[in-house]
């Protein structure tokens, strides 16, 4: 039996996504075997750090800031003396943003196991989305130019800027990350790893050069959580779900949105419902609101059709293992990992992001077929869900990561 830190700065539960929902269902198999705690900041301003307000049954252990403390020399200090005096065998460090580069050289000592869930290492715009306009950054931030950093800096400031968001904006001058000596600090913890992980071919090819002992592990679903299962009957409706934050323009709501209004001029037997409280004037727009895990799942099943329209390389996609494990057919977006889970009329349809006629008009086809929603779910269900299950994942990749023979 090992003793296991896993350090991540975001974690919060119920999940605001597929990165705290990762690191659980890891922490969860571990703790099976060995002894786990969780380190988490105490730092809910602007983002729910820490937040726990559902059962979770782990060993969390929260270290208090404020937004004096959260800063590139307080956070690395606090989390290091607590880590230290739990003598772990090996440390996991899992998300974080502009902080957590400083993280990693703090606990080089451990030589610890880095996971980068999106492509923080590669662009320091709000938490790495390696987004411009509609298509992927070629900009190399690691290993470019003065001119690339600087133009990283400047792309991530405009953003800033136009977005005026107050949790990015603190962390951003908080570690520093405006200067360009930054990128320095990014390097120095990439090469301080033991080993990385990282979600995607991508990823991997762009930081083999700072560190060999890269791995790309695939996310994973709970299929004893995320199911088939028997529908109420409704009102006649059939149901459209987007599982995700709506108000995040990556995510693509609009361009679901502006799909539906077009579908609303031919037809009325539809109703979209998404993970959100916010209020519409449309009456076929449902908020279901942010739900648990126990209730995400019996919304899945409770619907027939399930779109993920990021316009932005999502490095895996989460949300698109939960509609296939629950038996529901797929619209999703030809972006990053998402293109890996989902295969064009066959499993599913892949549509270019931001297009809304062509988003319009495949789910067109699937409210009048529900022969072929039942063959897309079906064929999904039996190509993708076998080397998924978090069991696999578990046994296959993380149960030698931490085994001290």
């Amino acid at each position: 039996m090992s003793k296991i830190a896993i350090v991540d700065l975001l974690f919060n539960w119920p999940p605001d996504g597929g990165a705290r929902t990762d690191v659980k269902e890891i922490a969860t198999r571990l703790s099976k075997d060995h002894e786990v705690c969780i380190f988490v900041p105490d730092f809910p301003r602007g983002f729910p750090r820490g937040q726990i307000r559902s059962r979770l049954d782990l060993n969390i252990r929260k270290i208090p800031f404020n937004r004096f403390t959260f800063n590139f020399l307080q956070v690395p200090y606090r989390f290091k003396k607590a880590i230290d005096r739990y003598k772990p065998d090996f440390v996991f460090i899992a998300d974080g943003w502009h902080l957590k580069p400083y993280l990693v050289t703090a606990l080089k000592k451990y030589k610890p196991i880095l996971r980068f869930y999106a492509y923080e290492p590669l662009c320091i715009k709000q938490h790495g989305v390696l987004l411009k306009g509609n298509d992927t950054c070629r900009r190399d931030y690691l290993d470019g130019s003065m001119k690339d950093v600087l133009g990283c800096i400047l792309c991530a400031v405009k953003w800033l800027w136009r977005s005026r968001s107050e949790v990015f904006l603190q962390e951003f001058i908080s570690s520093l990350s405006f200067l360009p000596w930054y990128r320095n600090v990014v390097k120095r913890a990439i090469r301080s790893a033991g080993k990385i992980i990282v979600y995607n071919n991508f990823i991997r090819e762009r930081i083999l050069e700072f560190n060999r002992n890269v791995l790309v592990i695939p996310s994973g679903i709970d299929s004893n959580l995320f199911k088939p299962g028997e529908k109420i009957r409704g009102n006649g409706k059939i149901k459209i779900l987007m599982v995700g934050r709506i108000e995040d323009s990556l995510k693509g709501f609009p361009t679901l949105y502006e799909a539906c209004q077009l579908l609303r001029e031919k037809r009325h037997n539809f109703q979209l419902l998404l993970t959100t409280n916010r209020k519409f004037k449309e009456d076929y727009i449902v908020p279901a609101g942010w739900l648990n895990q126990e209730d995400l799942a019996d919304l899945y099943r409770q619907v027939d059709i399930c779109v993920v329209p990021s316009i932005w390389p999502e490095p895996f996609g989460i949300v698109t293992l939960e509609a296939i494990a629950s038996g529901k057919p797929l619209i999703i977006t030809k972006v990053g990992g998402l293109q890996t889970l989902v295969k064009d009329n066959e499993t599913g349809f892949v549509v270019e992001p931001g297009d809304v006629n062509a988003l319009a008009q495949r789910l067109d086809k699937l409210l009048d077929d529900s022969l072929l929603r039942k063959e897309l779910s079906e064929k999904a269900e039996e190509k993708i869900l076998a080397h998924h299950q978090w069991d696999w994942i578990y046994e296959r990749y993380y149960q030698n990561l931490f085994s001290s023979s």
